[in-house]
């Protein structure tokens, strides 16, 4: 009987010698026309619809519409408050259906993704931290893509728990969603952390980095591409390319300034190198440095200071520093290569705050900065017409104006 069902909990769907079978002998040679056997019929869903109907002239899988049967109810999900579920039992399961499936590697990956935690945790953890801990403590690596990988496996086996089993309510591995986590916005450096930074002694490559990243607005992979060519080719005008690529990816060099003090580092490290080679290399072998190997460098350096801050926040630093003393967020917007002032708006932390503090109404009107009107300060309003003393500002929905005294 287990030959009429492919891939099914009887068997293969095969012929003689394990070859498989095609629909038109299925069809001649199966007394059951696609109908599963008895003992199918008392197997738990979803375990009964992986067998094979032939309607139509075709063979299609088996729905419980189609083998004339009705669909179970559901059984409400378990609390598992009072029942604690044994983590070997989610495991198992969950490499039972893979291999159902035809996922093949199922056992493997069953050792290597959920084995420990099954042998870490006999009862499967309802809460975050434990399991925080348990990858912290087990997988840990420079780049956290190990752990990352690894939660992603225990998510899925949560989810297994609570779409197949109907055991838990809640998946704890599970990402939580936009709605309830606040948009991270800039995290510039203070003044002391940056004092701190810059005081530590550096050699004249981590110095170059450091120049181009806080003094200039470069990013780590705008470092990694620049060569010692471009270097050369820096004019009285110290107008450096800087590789930077366009939103649909291919790449442009816009000219960017470079502080003096930064291009005599960056000409002693490219003094010896071809045109076509990048400047910045790694120390033991010489091999370029990558974008991410550019971050460590930057990273080390804020550890160093104990600042807590990643090697992007440097980056915000200098656009929220050029803001701040400029006032004018176009200058910061020329400086760090932006197309647009909206992109560099991400990159600004504001002081609403101060800004608010000298810049209020109340406050302006306190410290007798407009002795009388606002039209000292707008000489436009001068031709809006209106009596002195008062400012006409349209009313939204009526096309007409109303005056504010």
């Amino acid at each position: 009987m287990g030959r009429y069902f492919a891939n099914g909990p009887l068997g293969d769907f095969t012929g003689r010698g394990g070859r498989p079978i095609s629909s038109s002998t299925f069809a001649t040679q199966s007394p059951l026309w696609g109908v599963p056997p008895h003992p199918l019929l008392g197997m738990p869903w979803p375990q009964a619809s992986f067998g094979y109907c032939y309607e139509g002239g075709r063979l299609h899988k088996a729905t419980w519409e189609c083998l004339g049967l009705v669909r179970p109810a559901q059984p409400p999900p378990v609390s598992n408050a009072h029942h604690p579920i044994p983590t070997n039992d989610v495991v198992d399961d969950l490499v039972r259906e893979l291999l159902f499936n035809d996922h093949r590697p199922a056992v493997t990956e069953g050792q290597k993704a959920w084995g420990p935690f099954a042998r870490e945790f006999r009862f499967l953890p309802v809460e975050w931290q434990p399991i925080r801990e348990f990858l912290e403590f087990h997988w840990t690596g420079s780049t956290g893509r190990t752990r990352f990988n690894r939660q992603s496996s225990l998510r899925r086996l949560y989810q297994h728990a609570i779409d197949s089993m109907r055991l838990l309510e809640r998946n704890p591995v599970a990402p939580p969603s936009k709605d309830s986590v606040d948009s991270a916005g800039p995290n510039p450096l203070g003044g002391r952390e940056a004092a701190a930074v810059d005081a530590l002694e550096k050699s004249p490559r981590d110095q170059a980095i450091w120049h181009l990243a806080f003094g200039h607005g470069w990013r780590p992979i705008e470092q990694s591409r620049l060569t010692a060519g471009d270097v050369r080719r820096v004019g009285d005008d110290r107008l450096i390319n800087r590789r930077q690529k366009r939103r649909s990816g291919q790449p442009r060099r816009t000219p960017s300034p470079v502080l003096p003090e930064t291009m005599a580092l960056l000409g002693g490290l490219g003094g010896v190198l071809a045109d076509d080679e990048t400047v910045f290399r790694a120390v033991k072998n010489g091999l370029p440095l990558s974008s991410r190997g550019i971050g460590d460098v930057l990273r080390a350096m804020l550890r160093q200071a104990s600042v807590e801050a990643a090697a992007y926040d440097v980056r915000d630093t200098f656009a929220t520093w050029v803001f701040r003393f400029s006032r004018r967020l176009d200058v910061a917007q020329r400086l760090l290569g932006h197309a647009s002032g909206g992109v560099t708006d991400r990159y600004v932390q504001y002081d609403l705050l101060g800004e608010l503090e000298e810049f209020s109404p109340l406050r302006l009107l306190r410290s007798g900065k407009p002795s009388q009107t606002p039209r000292e300060f707008d000489p436009t309003l001068q031709e809006k017409g209106g009596t002195p003393g008062e400012i006409r500002t349209p009313v939204s929905g009526s096309g007409g104006q109303h005056s504010i005294p």
